[in-house]
């Protein structure tokens, strides 16, 4: 019943403010707005945990707010017929976007849990939409970049103060989620403005592995400090090495297993192409020499203050237990797998709604003795097959599969792997191929920060290709 008054409400609410918004900003919008709205929207991309927009329907974070202004902004042009969004090309993801919810519908009549479905589905629906505008209306990509790692040093740092107040014994100062706290795992695990440190350690991805790149090429892509007269910040290798210590750092203070698995294994790719492409061992034998330096460093202080070792003691069991499965959140995590399993040959072609896998399950996993109605699977492909059926599954991996197809053709036959062009594509595609083998650990689909990288990459080529028709245009002139 509130559910339904809720729903009443929002409807109202929402009808009312479009037609307001419509009637006051219909003649004032212009184009060069959209791409305003890109630059915030690269900007939030932290803030996915808090601050937010809370109700019983959604968790409305800065990020979804923002895709609904673009959305709203890209709707008032088009029935105005502004000249420069109607020449705009529509790319192929819009098309993909829309053949994902049409395979989907089946699902939909199955929904037995419609406010949660509701919620799922706007959730999907607003990442998508991120996507959608970063790729047509985000211009000078190399900008929006740069916010996005200005953005993740201040949520560095907040991630630090996190740690350092929790360790002073500030927890309640700290804005750490209580089970994130010392009391539970001996360290802090820090998770900043995300709501868990898995998450926020995903989000650390790309400035990471964006200044090994750019370690590896020597450049100093973009000026954040405008002070000319300070020789070491002219060193381009030394500022990319300080950022990538610092965001490497940050990393490790998430205490995220499943990340620090993802990043061993970029890190391997990044060593190949060290060797292979930049001809250049240096980021091999620091990485190695950083890891042997920190773990006698570890062992040291071990052994000086017993306290410490006892922590780490703790952190090497509890992590040995997670990657042989014994531990609670691996023991729980694999009964969500089980379950979904279990139910999965009744749904396998049409699905069970988006969302729906807590409330089919929920029965099934009544013996863990608290609430399972908001739990997930996951595991991205596993939840996508079980809620939205084999042909979304199908049409989710051929989306990923044909990006990396595509982008491998385009570097296969680049010479100079140097230019900042070269530079940021391998660093989006490096940054989204960890974020797929991360999905394997954790859901649902609508995680903001990738489908804010895979507009950027999508942009890039937009942008590439925009070049490369001028130029042909001024030859031919």
């Amino acid at each position: 019943m509130f559910v339904e008054i809720d729903l009443i409400f929002l409807g109202i609410l929402g009808i009312s403010l479009f037609v307001l918004l419509t009637y006051f900003v219909y003649q004032k919008v212009e184009y060069h707005w959209l791409d305003k709205v890109c630059s915030l929207l690269v900007l939030s991309f932290p803030f996915q945990g808090f601050p937010s927009l809370l109700g019983n329907l959604a968790n409305l974070r800065i990020s979804q707010v923002l895709v609904l202004i673009g959305l709203f902004l890209v709707f008032l042009l088009f029935i105005k017929k502004d000249n420069q969004l109607m020449s705009q090309k529509i790319n192929f993801f819009v098309f993909w976007a829309i053949g994902f919810f049409l395979v989907s519908l089946p699902s939909w009549f199955l929904v037995i849990n419609f406010s949660r479905f509701l919620q799922f589905t706007l959730g999907i629906i607003l990442v998508f939409g991120a996507t959608f505008l970063l790729s047509h209306y985000a211009k000078n990509i190399f900008d929006k970049v740069k916010l996005l790692i200005l953005s993740m040093i201040f949520a560095s740092i907040f991630a630090i103060y996190q740690f350092g107040a929790d360790m002073l014994g500030f927890s309640e100062f700290s804005l750490l989620r209580w089970q994130y706290t010392k009391v539970v795992f001996g360290i802090p695990r820090v998770h900043s403005f995300f709501l868990e440190p898995l998450l926020f350690a995903g989000g650390l991805f790309f400035p990471i592995i964006f200044f090994a790149v750019a370690f590896l090429n020597n450049q100093r892509l973009f000026e954040f400090l405008k002070l000319k007269n300070i020789n070491w910040l002219q060193n381009y290798k030394l500022i990319n090495l300080v950022l990538l210590l610092f965001f490497g750092l940050v990393f490790a203070m998430t205490y995220s297993k499943s990340a620090f698995l993802v990043m061993v294994i970029i890190f391997f790719i990044l060593f190949i192409l060290a060797i292979l492409k930049y001809k250049d061992w240096l980021l091999v034998k620091f990485v190695t020499g950083s890891v042997i330096l920190g773990t006698i460093l570890v062992v040291t202080l071990s052994l000086i203050w017993p306290s410490f070792g006892d922590a780490i003691l703790e952190i090497n069991r509890n992590f040995i237990d997670t990657m042989v499965g014994k531990s609670p959140s691996s023991v729980e995590r694999d009964m969500y797998i089980q379950s979904a399993l279990l139910f999965l040959p009744d749904f396998i072609f049409t699905g069970t709604g988006s969302g729906q896998f807590a409330p089919i399950a929920s029965f099934s996993l009544k013996f863990l003795g608290r609430d399972v109605n908001s739990v997930v699977i996951n595991n991205i492909y596993l939840e996508i097959w079980f809620e939205h059926g084999f042909l979304a599954l199908s049409l989710f991996l051929g989306l990923w599969l044909y990006l990396l197809w595509e982008n491998i053709k385009k570097l296969k036959n680049i010479q100079n792997w140097k230019t900042p062009n070269i530079t940021l594509r391998v660093s989006l595609l490096l940054s989204l191929i960890a974020y797929l083998i991360q999905w394997l650990f954790f859901s649902p689909l609508y995680i903001m920060p990738i489908f804010i990288l895979l507009g950027l990459l999508l942009a890039l080529d937009r942008q590439d290709l925009a070049t490369k028709t001028n130029l042909s245009e001024d030859q031919n002139s």
